[in-house]
């Protein structure tokens, strides 16, 4: 009768316990490792066993562990997300772009909305950042609907004058915020209070006349429709009647609007859905308003109380546009 012997050995590194049976290495306990913390990373993104000692190259499978050391094989079909090693772990995200971060691919289950503006909206930037949070809050309670901000919610997303928007609508754009396969149902957006600026040196570079303004959103619109089953414009949102800065007015602000309805209704049509939140804070602050408990003092950015208003006003809006 032959008899194999089997033998228990501890993996320090991975602080767990292998089970060694001949060549092979089974690991009898371990949780998985997403970055191959615990293991060796290989070639091809691949993670071997640490008591490999090396993964892959010339005589891999003479270590102890066996095939598990060559990166390749039964590694390949087991992903580090789910299992410890051997396995392959996910590729990394593409780098971060002058257009933010690439989006990521649409939900398959989910409905697919994309918001699309400045730090009004944007996750991050000035204090207590935008109403983007709050929409994914409120969409993300109402469930089905997967949610994105151009640029991704860590980086902030800024998307600044109509300038970048044509940038970052180009397809041939590293990172441009429609390189994603499919069609999103609901696109949310807006471009007005960089381009409004007055012209000068640093922030003052980003001002666009209202004409140019006008034809940009034709054709950021033009590059927009054609992959989402609905397109919202959203007004941009008031500037009270003080001094705020790089010379925005409120003035400058009802004439960009005016504007912007007029050139997206030339080639939207009569159909063109508008998110009017400049009526909706004035309404709430009054006309010509010099102060206003949901805005900061003398600033276009809002305080958490106005972040709150905005987000359940574009909230109500995507919902009424996905049918819900």
């Amino acid at each position: 009768m032959t008899m194999t012997m089997t033998r228990w050995v501890l993996a320090a590194a991975a602080a767990c316990v292998v089970l060694t049976d001949g060549a092979r290495v089974h690991y009898a306990s371990a949780g998985p490792d997403p970055t191959c913390a615990t293991g060796i990373p290989g070639p091809e993104g691949t993670c071997c066993p640490s008591t490999c000692g090396s993964c892959g190259g010339p005589g891999c499978s003479q270590r102890p562990g066996g095939a598990d050391c060559c990166g390749g094989g039964e590694a390949m079909n087991r992903t580090c997300t789910a299992f410890p090693p051997p396995c392959t772990m996910a590729p990394p995200p593409p780098p971060a772009t002058a257009c933010g971060d690439y989006p990521p691919p649409l939900s398959a289950s989910l409905k697919n909305v994309m918001l699309i503006g400045d730090s009004i909206s944007m996750p991050l930037g000035v204090s207590p950042g935008g109403y983007g949070n709050n929409v994914k809050q409120l969409l993300d309670a109402h469930g089905g609907i997967n949610v994105w901000h151009n640029g991704g919610w860590g980086k902030g997303g800024q998307a600044s004058n109509t300038v970048k928007g044509l940038e970052c609508t180009n397809s041939s754009t590293n990172g441009n915020w429609l390189n994603f396969t499919g069609t999103v149902d609901v696109i949310h957006f807006n471009f007005g209070l960089h381009d409004l600026v007055a012209a000068g040196p640093g922030e003052g570079q980003e001002h666009v006349a209202i004409p140019q303004y006008g034809s940009n959103l034709q054709a950021i619109w033009k590059r927009l429709a054609p992959r989402a089953k609905k397109v919202i414009w959203t007004t941009t949102t008031p500037c009270p009647n003080v001094t705020t800065s790089m010379g925005r007015t409120n003035a400058h602000v009802q004439a960009y609007n005016t504007e912007a309805l007029s050139s997206l209704t030339a080639v939207a049509g009569s159909g063109l859905l508008v998110d009017d939140l400049y009526t909706a804070v004035e309404q709430a602050c009054g006309v010509n308003y010099k102060s206003c408990d949901l805005q900061l003092p003398a600033n276009v950015h809002f305080e958490p109380k106005g972040c709150e208003f905005l987000g359940e006003h574009v909230t109500k809006s995507i919902l009424a546009a996905l049918g819900e």
